[in-house]
């Protein structure tokens, strides 16, 4: 058996990471999965063209993770970077322009002091060195039309780990979202991590709830997508033709009186202390009296 990883759609084509390659199938299931390249070298992060017709992804055949870019249809892959860099990753592509052109977005730490400084960079599919966007230290990055307009969504203020490595961290580098300069919810403590356009709305993956699940806002209203629960979301899939089917979220009383450290006190639950809100119940019920004798 095989993991199956980081998946990314386009129309009803699913490309994901599986015995360091790459791998297609249809939504369908009408067809079995085909391997789409045969490196048997690490491999992550794929993205579909916005035409469908090529595969932008990070490889490492040369030691360290660097841009290569494939056909779809089949053939030899292309290495575009040669940044020389442990944190380079794939983000995704750029809209089309007038011409029908596209370039890939990627971060990576090249040239910067620490590896945490990654910076934004378009790459052209033609393989130039790649140009360094404006945004300062950012961890993701995604560019999307939005009413005719060209917003771009960014992910800063957190390191590249893999959210499996979370642990309910409730430190200063949980993430902050930004859209076009403006940061998003700005109240939410939790984790940030995937965020992406998806129908309009801005999708991303969270655990402010104690668990990793997917969300959605609109965008400053907040929307839980389906729950995975008791299991951690550790990935969401990618792609911007889908939307996450909306499943209703089951919230149960946490047991002992008091929320567990780094979860939140669901709605209507109320603690020992009768007619008071749960903070505060559990901050003024006085201690129980013990005898000393």
């Amino acid at each position: 058996m095989s993991y199956l990883r980081l998946p990314h759609l386009h129309g009803d084509l699913l490309c994901f990471v599986s015995e360091d390659d790459l791998w297609l199938a249809p939504l369908d299931g009408g067809a079995r999965a085909w391997r789409l390249t045969v490196d048997r070298t690490k491999t992550g992060h794929p993205r579909f063209s916005p035409d469908g017709r090529h595969i932008a992804y990070t490889s490492w055949r040369s030691l360290v993770p660097e841009i290569h870019l494939v056909p779809v249809d089949g053939g030899e892959s292309r290495q575009l970077t040669y940044w020389g860099n442990t944190d380079t990753q794939v983000c995704g592509w750029t809209p089309p322009d007038t011409d029908g052109h596209s370039d890939i977005l990627a971060v990576t730490s090249h040239g910067e002091p620490f590896s945490h400084f990654t910076w934004a960079y378009k790459v052209s599919p033609g393989g130039d060195p790649g140009r360094k966007l404006p945004w300062g230290p950012v961890t993701d990055i995604q560019v999307a039309d939005l009413d005719g307009v060209r917003r771009t969504l960014l992910l800063t203020g957190t390191p590249p780990h893999e959210p499996a490595a979370w642990k309910r961290y409730r430190g200063g580098a949980t993430g902050r979202l930004w859209l076009h300069g403006k940061r998003l919810l700005a109240d939410l403590a939790g984790h940030l991590h995937s965020p992406m356009f998806v129908a309009g709305r801005i999708a991303f993956l969270s655990d402010h709830e104690g668990i990793g699940n997917l969300y959605s806002c609109a965008p400053r209203r907040l929307r839980s997508a389906p729950a995975h629960r008791p299991r951690r979301l550790l990935r969401p899939p990618r792609g911007e033709r889908r939307q996450p089917r909306r499943l209703p979220v089951r919230r149960r009383p946490v047991a002992g009186g008091r929320p567990r450290p780094g979860r939140r006190a669901p709605p209507g639950w109320t603690s020992g202390c009768p007619g008071r809100a749960p903070d505060a119940a559990a901050a003024r019920c006085p201690p129980r009296s013990t005898s000393t004798g």
